[in-house]
């Protein structure tokens, strides 16, 4: 499971008040990380071309790959792939709820047709109602399951129910 709590906490502007996160009462620290996998497979890419418009044949073709790249495979869309982190922002980490403010993508390697593809989400600053994150998509190779980063970049998504409990006020309740 990708769910590994931080021992880290989030400081206020006073050192002595440590103030706690919480949305809906589930406290959230920076260092949170949570994950999906999922695999693509040429339905879906197809699917995808099909909504979007985008019918490259480095997508579509397994011929015009094999004859006019180095690839061997089909490579499914660096959309498609990033759009897993929005799934676990919306669905894990936070939650529902979030609403995106921002998100940088760095395409680093393809993502072949066929291979599992994990989505994670680590919090790197809570300021507000703001959450800050480090994304990342990793490929994992069905033939050789070596894991390799294809996609990263920082985020920022809002979310209206954050509330705040400091440590050293007992009354307030998260």
């Amino acid at each position: 499971m990708c769910s590994s709590p931080s021992t880290s906490t989030s400081f206020s502007n006073n050192n002595n008040n440590i103030k706690k996160y919480y949305i809906n009462n589930k406290e959230i620290r920076v260092g949170d990380t949570e994950c999906i996998y999922r695999v693509f497979e040429t339905e879906q890419v197809q699917q995808f071309a099909s909504l979007t418009g985008d019918n490259n044949a480095i997508h579509l073709d397994v011929e015009y790959v094999k004859s006019k790249t180095n690839f061997k495979r089909n490579i499914v869309h660096g959309a498609l792939v990033s759009s897993l982190i929005s799934t676990v922002v919306g669905t894990k980490l936070p939650g529902p709820g979030s609403v995106y403010i921002s998100q940088e993508f760095n395409y680093r390697n393809p993502t072949f047709v066929g291979d599992t593809v994990k989505a994670q989400v680590e919090i790197t600053l809570i300021k507000g109602k703001r959450i800050y994150f480090d994304t990342k998509c990793f490929s994992i190779c069905k033939d050789t399951l070596k894991e390799s980063l294809v996609i990263d970049g920082p985020a920022t998504i809002y979310h209206p129910d954050i509330k705040t409990k400091s440590d050293n006020n007992s009354n307030n309740n998260p």
